[in-house]
């Protein structure tokens, strides 16, 4: 009963636009937590660990482009989904931004162009830094 609580409360706040802005930041801030201890280097397994030690679902490096600052990620078994059929996985993409922008301590920006509520068969997430720093 715990699990279709905690589900029907996220898909009531993704239904809330000013929510999803909320979820977004919240997973981008846990996302820079778990990334201040990691070294900047294209090694994803850490992010990918931490997905599946939290079953967030199970996350793949689709590319991987450093010098330009761009990644895009693939997540399987979401549980984000949510009857909207729109994407939803607002903490995902908060999580895998804030990730980025810890390792590399620059802005990063994600967007969700796959959703599992979409019909999608997966959910895909681009990343991309943007060039100023931050000030920590």
């Amino acid at each position: 009963m715990r699990v279709d609580f905690f589900a029907d409360l996220y898909g009531a706040l993704s239904s809330v636009p000013e929510q999803r802005i909320f979820l977004f930041m919240a997973g981008k801030r846990l996302g820079k937590r778990h990334a201040d201890a990691i070294a900047k280097s294209e090694d994803v397994a850490p992010l990918k660990d931490f997905f599946r030690q939290e079953s967030l679902g199970k996350l793949e490096a689709k590319s991987l482009d450093a010098k330009n600052g761009r990644f895009t990620f693939v997540l399987e078994d979401s549980p984000f989904k949510t009857a909207l059929k729109r994407p939803c996985c607002n903490v995902a993409s908060g999580l895998l931004a804030g990730y980025v922008e810890g390792v590399y301590k620059r802005y990063a920006g994600a967007k969700e162009t796959r959703c599992v509520s979409q019909g999608d068969s997966h959910c895909e997430f681009d990343v991309q830094v943007i060039g100023k720093d931050i000030i920590a």
